[in-house]
This record gives C-alpha cells, structure tokens and sequence, in this order.
C-alpha cells in the first residue's frame, strides 16, 4: 500500500486558546512495500504524526491517503493497519497465541484457522511453543515479538512501529532490526516506524523523513541524509560529532585556528559540525612527534592522503576509548574530540586534518 500524507497539521490543547501546534503543514509518501522512519528528537511529533495515520487522532487539516483514497473518515479499526506501541500492550488474560490471534478474532476468522495463523508467525518470530504460556513470563524481547507477530497476524496493508526497540538493551535491540527486516521482506507490506535513533534509521529505512518541532526539514533516501544533511541538528545525528562556533567570511568558516570550506553558506554567525569519524591528527611539526605517547616518529596515525588540513589547536587532554584513544582539543572555549592511535601531550599543539565529506557549515539561528 501507498501511504501519502498531505499537509497534515495537528494542535493539541484542552482549549483552543491554549492549544499547542504539534504538527505543521506535514507531507510525506511511503512508497508501496517501503521502509520509511519517522526520524527526530522527543517532541518533534513523530507518534503524534503515527496516530494521526492510524487514526489515533484526527488531524485539524490535511490529509491521509492510502492508495490515493482519502481515509480520514474511516476509524482506526477500519483502516487495515497493524500498530506495535512502545509499550507492547499485551492482553495478561489471554495466552500468547490468543495475543497473536486476537485480531483474526476481531475478523471473525475461524479459530482453527487463526491459531494456525498464530503459531506460523510465532515459529517466524522464533518463539515456536510459546503459544500456551503467559504474557506475564516473557522478557521484554519475547514481549516485543509478539507483539511485532499480533501486528501482523491480520495481514495489514500497512505496518506501523512506534519506537519499538527503545526498551531493549543493545544486543536484543539488533536482534529485533534484523527480524523486522526479515518479516518486512517476507510479508511485502510497508512499514513506518518511528525513532529517534539516526544510525537505526540509516541501517533500516528506504525513506528517512526528519522532523523538527512539527515539521519536515528533510526527507530523501539515507544516503542524501547522510551526506547532505539540511540542518544542524541531522548533521550532529549520525554518529559522534563535535560542533563549533564561528563565523563564515567570504565562503570559509573561521573558528580560532581551524578554517572549513562553507561553499553557499551567508556571512555571519555559524557552526560547523564535524564527524569524528572524518577527524585526524598529527603533531604540529615533526619535532613534537615524542610528545604524542607511543607514537612513531612519522606521529600519531597515518593522515589520510585526501584529508584537507584544517588548522591547528591545543591539546588538552586525551581519553582511552577501547579501540583507539580521543584526543580533546581547546577550540575557543569549545572541544574538537579526535580518535588518535596514541595519547597527545596535554599542551602540545597539534595539526587537524579532516574529510571534507565529514564536515557541515550551518548559519547559526538569528
């Protein structure tokens, strides 16, 4: 199903003269069988924007279509979606195959045939014979996989996913990005999933709409987001970053030593946000190269023979971070963090070198 949403905006307030816009002006499409997220910081209205599709809510204008028809009178229970919330709101009453079954029920398809139903998706989800336990007994990962089967047990036009991972740790969390994948391919439907997790967002999505206080400041593929990011704040999201203030004079951004290419960005107040991945480091000249602990005499690691020198600054600490050390550099009164083989000499003055590709010039907010 093609899902599309046009111009959608949304108050919330007990009373009109208090109310608070929570969407403004929002469209997106999700191609039919797409993976698109929902990508932003809390409050940038992503679920709200979820239940206004699921028709949770009924937005104050604009449209939701599903295959070019327009769904905005039509109930939740009527539109054919299935729904995994944060919190999984399993039934404690029912056994997890009549969790699973349940909107088969709701159909009124035959119970042989809805537990049927149930046990291949509990077989898919890796919980074959669960089927008569309680709820009560799963872990949280347990949990969220049935929820992520009941979901589908109606076969939805489409599948929506309010933060689903949020409470797993690390290791069940990719467990769970890889089975929603699978079971995504596998059943062809469109899913839409909200998160605030950039990283989860890139490895999972065909589409990426961000969001900000209501709006959409950027959609595309995740590589677009990735390497032409339109903002600051999608910028600093993927992965760890450093972000410094300075001014742009003549196409170049200028913050204490260190100057960055800032090709189209105005004059004036602006911060650049820099990949730590794209950073490097060398000493300042070849002399100080004991001053960096451990390190050879050609210094700290090898540059990149495409990296662009950037200027110099001060060391003022360095930090082991398991498989390299950091290295924390005084920029004004600001830090540049550096992942360096060997620890710098708090006090040396060290040599910036950066990919161009890792590094974002943004007019600071007037």
């Amino acid at each position: 199903m093609r899902l599309d949403v046009r111009g959608v905006s949304l108050s919330l307030g007990e009373r009109k003269r208090d109310a608070r816009k929570i969407l403004d002006d929002v469209s997106f499409t999700a191609p039919d069988g797409a993976f698109v997220s929902l990508l932003g910081e809390s409050g940038a209205g992503k679920s709200t924007l979820l239940k206004v599709v699921a028709g949770i809510l009924l937005q104050d204008e604009g449209s939701v279509c599903f295959d070019g028809r327009v769904v905005d009178g039509l109930p939740s229970h009527k539109r054919n979606l299935g729904f995994v919330f944060q919190d999984v709101r399993l039934f404690p009453h029912m056994s997890v195959a009549e969790n699973v079954a349940y909107p088969l029920r709701m159909a009124g398809v035959v119970k042989r045939e809805r537990l049927a139903r149930a046990a291949d998706l509990l077989e898919r989800v890796a919980l074959a014979g669960f089927g008569d336990r309680s709820p009560a007994t799963l872990s949280g990962g347990q949990a969220q996989r049935v929820a992520l089967a009941r979901a589908l047990a109606g076969k939805p036009a489409a599948l929506l996913l309010d933060e689903p991972f949020s409470g797993l740790d690390e290791s069940l969390r990719e467990d769970m990005r890889s089975l929603v994948l699978r079971l995504h391919r596998e059943e062809g439907v469109t899913c839409v999933m909200v998160t605030h997790d950039a990283v989860e967002a890139l490895m999972m999505s065909d589409v990426v709409v961000a969001l900000d206080a209501g709006r959409v400041v950027q959609a595309g593929v995740p590589q677009d987001l990735y390497e032409r990011p339109a903002t600051r704040k999608i910028a600093a999201s993927f992965g760890d970053c450093s972000v410094l203030s300075g001014e742009v004079r003549g196409g170049a951004f200028r913050a204490a030593g260190l100057a960055l290419p800032a090709p189209g960005v105005r004059d004036g107040a602006a911060v650049a946000v820099l990949r730590h991945c794209g950073l490097s480091l060398a000493p300042a000249d070849a002399s100080e190269a004991p001053a960096f602990a451990g390190a050879s005499a050609s210094g700290v690691a090898p540059v990149p023979s495409d990296a662009l020198a950037i200027g110099e600054a001060t060391v003022r600490c360095g930090v082991f971070a398991g498989e390299s050390y950091l290295a924390r550099l005084d920029v004004n009164d600001e830090t540049l963090t550096v992942p360096v083989a060997a620890l710098p000499k708090p006090g040396s003055t060290a040599s910036v070198f950066a990919d161009p590709g890792a590094c974002f010039v943004f007019s600071a907010p007037k």
